[in-house]
């Protein structure tokens, strides 16, 4: 058998090296796009399936407003519930007091506590009654009184310690937290002036990026998704890569 012509083992690894650095980036990217598709997404609940709501509010600043606890249905019925609402900055607003709903009495003096600092109020009662039945919906469960502190907004985030339907099984609602927006929901902060770094360089002398000869080191840089993608310097390690393939194939033949 004839031992191929060296010219043209040459010609062939030279397109596939040019086929590998033209597709290489291309198929990376769709690797990175197919792994991040779906990531993070939010699984909405199902048509079914109760939600525990607090409602968005406005108030200005020194004054107070009530927002309301909703639970969006109980397939199931319910039979008692302990949940709690916090603001997340307490130098926004601050909650100065919550009640039950009207179906819900107070049981002990544990059914409701606001903390000393504003940040919380939890609400806890059961439904002694059966005012609350399979399918009923949406369920009222308390409010909270909101005092504005300074202009800006807050978020209103709800925490489910225990909700339980007719039978005593425990439901698993999700939360959907709500805000609370003070005055026009803008704060002003002081912008400070930026100083002038001072130049260290004397005129006429050049700087180490314009010294003769130099070559910018290879760089990368991470993509928001968090892989790492070739920059310019990237770019050149590969054709360097590619240049020496070919002077490694090249002294292979000539030997």
């Amino acid at each position: 058998m004839a031992r191929p012509d060296s010219t043209t083992t040459l010609r062939t690894t030279i397109a596939a090296l040019v086929v590998a650095l033209a597709l290489g980036p291309a198929l990376a990217g769709a690797h990175v796009g197919t792994v991040g598709a779906g990531a993070g997404d939010d699984v909405a609940p199902g048509p079914d399936e109760p939600t525990l709501a607090v409602a968005d509010a406005t108030v200005a600043p020194d004054e107070t407003t009530e927002t309301t606890l909703t639970l969006s249905s109980v397939p199931t019925g319910l039979s008692g519930f302990n949940v709690t609402v916090t603001v997340t900055d307490t130098e926004t607003a601050t909650i100065t007091d919550a009640a039950l709903a009207e179906p819900f009495p107070a049981i002990g003096d544990g059914s409701v506590i606001v903390a000393d600092d504003g940040d919380s109020a939890r609400l806890k009662s059961a439904d002694l009654d059966d005012a609350v039945g399979p399918g009923d919906g949406p369920v009222a469960l308390g409010s909270v009184t909101l005092a504005g502190e300074t202009a800006g907004t807050v978020d209103l985030v709800l925490s489910v310690e225990q909700v339980d339907d007719d039978d005593g099984s425990r439901l698993d609602p999700a939360a959907d937290d709500g805000q609370l927006t003070v005055g026009d929901g803008t704060t002003t902060t002081a912008t400070a002036t930026p100083t002038p770094a001072p130049t260290t360089d004397r005129p006429g002398t050049p700087s180490a990026t314009d010294a003769p000869g130099t070559t910018p080191a290879p760089t990368k840089t991470t993509d928001d998704d968090g892989t790492v993608a070739l920059g310019v310097g990237g770019a050149g390690g590969l054709l360097t890569v590619a240049a020496l393939a070919l002077v490694l194939v090249v002294g292979s033949r000539r030997s």
